[in-house]
């Protein structure tokens, strides 16, 4: 039980987890000024990828082809979501009455408003990072956007590492809205067989 509960906080928090989100930035923040600007690049590099995988990433200037077929796949991923949910609602057992159908589409739906969100949010924040890594003074602005000068050095502000995550979360919930919803399915049709024998 430990094991699985570990497992299972680990999976949730990932986009969370230390490592992966404040530590990257308080190296950015701490990092001597020649070696600033390649780490910013490298975060801008890194969230720009991340930010393909959730939603229409818009180019401004076209990429290199190896990168452009990388960068086609994580389009067709996200479009899959999306597509996924817009599936479901065609099925023919949603257009029957009762509750558990009414719940099953009110989970769809609220997942689908939060996949599009989340594509929404990422594409914003897609261009918002192609616009300052392309201005003189824009890595600079973003650095100071990171984080605050404390005795100890450079700290992260949370709310701006809770901003940049935001369309990560939402997609992974999303994610968990259509499989709730397609456990609540299940579980409806395996009471109506139990009623038809």
């Amino acid at each position: 039980m430990g094991l699985r509960s570990t497992v299972l906080q680990h999976t949730l928090s990932l986009p969370w987890q230390r490592s992966m989100t404040f530590d990257p930035i308080v190296q950015i923040l701490n990092a001597a000024t020649p070696i600033q600007e390649q780490k910013t690049r490298a975060w801008i590099d890194a969230k720009l990828g991340e930010l393909s995988f959730v939603g229409l990433t818009v180019l401004l200037r076209p990429p290199p082809p190896s990168v452009w077929l990388r960068f086609r796949s994580r389009i067709l991923q996200s479009a899959l979501v999306t597509a996924v949910f817009a599936g479901g609602f065609s099925w023919n057992n949603l257009t029957t009455t009762g509750f558990y159908m009414h719940t099953v589409r009110g989970v769809w739906y609220g997942g689908l408003a939060m996949a599009l969100v989340a594509i929404a949010l990422a594409m914003q924040q897609s261009v918002a990072l192609q616009r300052l890594s392309s201005n003189d003074s824009g890595m600079e602005k973003l650095r100071l956007s990171f984080g605050y000068p404390s005795p100890s050095g450079w700290k992260p502000r949370f709310v701006h590492v809770f901003i940049w995550q935001i369309p990560v979360m939402l997609l992974n919930v999303s994610i968990f809205l259509f499989i709730l919803g397609l456990l609540i399915l299940m579980e409806d049709f395996k009471g109506m067989r139990a009623d038809d024998q």
